[in-house]
Parts: C-alpha cells; structure tokens; sequence
C-alpha cells in the first residue's frame, strides 16, 4: 500500500506543484563560468559563418516555413543539443550560453531562431530536468542529432465554440 507522503514524493506534478518559487528559480538560475564562456565565443564564430551562409529570412518568409535543409545544418552546427547534457551528445550549455548563441540567431532570422530556441528551451528543459534516466537515454541523443524535434503548445480559448 502507497502512503500519500510517498505518492507526492515520487509525482513529479506533486513535487512542482510542492515548492513553484523554488523550482521556477532553478529552472533560471544558470551561470556561466570562463570554459563555458570561452566554449560559447567559439561557437559564436561558427553560428555566425553558418547564418550568414545558410540562413535567409526571404526564402523563409516566401515558404512559409523553415527550409528542412537549414535545420539539419544546424543540427550539424551543434545547435539543437545546446542543453542536452554531453553524455547524451550535446554541449551540456547552461540556459544563458545557449540562449546567446540562439540571439545570434535571431539577428540573421527570427523564426529560425524560435524554432531553434523553443525546442531547446521550452520543449528540451523539461525533459532534461525532470524525465528519467532510461527516457533520457532513449530520447536525448535523437534530439541532440535533430532527429527529434521537442515542441510544446498551449490550446487556446475560441469564443465561438
């Protein structure tokens, strides 16, 4: 038989739901020391070549959407594993280092840059903070490659029905 105090220990919704403040500033506080931020200067270059090359925010807007190609050179690029621990294939950045490099980004094309920030952002932080060991294995690598894609969604109201 399952007390109550050990189901809310071992629901992770529980244990959110349990401390918010604590859990949203963990979820922020990053920090970035002189490796990481001498890792992210190289980088930088590399995002930079690569968006200037690759990235063309005309040919977005007449498709009406992220060339696939484009997304898989910055797989290549390293940038849709900026959060996934290096054990899984990815850089292992913190929230700040990444999110320079996905500003770079956006100074080239915005909707690149979303694409590229809401999957490791919003869709990844979760996953890596909170999903178990064999999920992560499972899934972490794939996503590091950009042979998975992360997303999240929020429904929205409609007054009509």
């Amino acid at each position: 038989m399952t007390t109550t105090a050990t189901r809310e220990t071992s629901d992770p919704i529980s244990k959110v739901l349990a401390r918010p403040n604590e859990i949203a500033d963990s979820l922020m506080c990053v920090g970035v020391d002189a490796a990481e931020a001498e890792s992210v200067d190289l980088i930088l270059g590399a995002t930079r070549t690569w968006a200037g090359r690759y990235v063309n925010s005309e040919t977005t807007d007449r498709c009406g959407q992220v060339p696939r190609a484009l997304y898989a050179s910055a797989a290549e690029l390293g940038l849709f594993g900026l959060l996934v621990p290096e054990t899984h294939g990815g850089a292992g950045f913190s929230l700040t280092a990444a999110g320079r490099l996905i500003e770079e980004v956006a100074t080239f094309d915005r909707s690149v840059a979303t694409g590229i920030g809401m999957h490791n952002g919003l869709g990844l932080r979760g996953l890596i903070r909170y999903g178990s060991g064999a999920l992560n294995d499972k899934y972490l690598p794939e996503i590091a490659a950009c042979k998975r894609i992360t997303g999240w969604g929020a429904p929205q109201c409609s007054r009509d029905g």
